[in-house]
């Protein structure tokens, strides 16, 4: 009975630590989302649009290898259609809002897609920790000859819960600190 109960208890640990890094993972997935947004556009005084020689005009931006991904695929859009438009900037200015906007947008609803994934894991958690301690319970009454239960026991059921709620709490302050303290604060 011993060795079934170490067993379990082996088991809900590599269970409940599975649901850690889980919520870690997302966690940091999450911080580097808004690491990207808050980095997505550079300050105004880095980027001008010029027209060249030929009359084409261009969006530039001063130490360009510094910016993020997204912007410099911005960057290409919006010279692409500055090249299609034949430098027109006339009107234009409404189409790089909305292209800059639609970026936002892109990774602002990845962020809120994923924020709350650490707190939904710790609910998992907590769940898989009470399943763990009723088995507990399970056969701790099946192997004797009455269904009394001892302290033991109990303390089984207690452990489990405990190890898990510590799980749960954990993707709570995760969640806490992306919204609070990192997203759009």
């Amino acid at each position: 009975m011993e060795s079934i109960n170490s067993t379990l208890f082996t088991l809900e640990a590599i269970a409940l630590l599975a649901v850690f890094i889980y919520q870690v993972r997302s966690f940091i997935q999450v911080g580097t989302h808004i690491a990207i947004l808050e980095n997505l556009i550079p300050p105004n005084d880095r980027i001008r649009i010029f027209k060249s020689s030929l009359g084409i005009g261009k969006l530039e931006v001063d130490n360009e290898e510094e910016c993020s991904e997204g912007f410099q695929k911005l960057t290409g859009k919006i010279n692409r259609f500055l090249e299609k438009s034949k430098g027109s900037v006339d009107g234009s200015l409404n189409i790089f809002r909305n292209l800059i906007n639609r970026e936002v947008e892109a990774v602002d609803n990845l962020i809120e897609s994923q924020i709350s994934a650490p707190l939904y894991l710790g609910l998992a958690g907590t769940l898989i920790g009470i399943c763990f301690g009723l088995i507990h319970l399970v056969l701790s009454t099946q192997s004797k000859d009455s269904t009394d239960l001892s302290n033991s026991d109990i303390n089984n059921l207690f452990i489990s819960v405990a190890l898990a709620v510590l799980v749960s709490l954990m993707g709570l302050m995760m969640v806490i600190i992306n919204t609070n303290f990192r997203y759009k604060a």
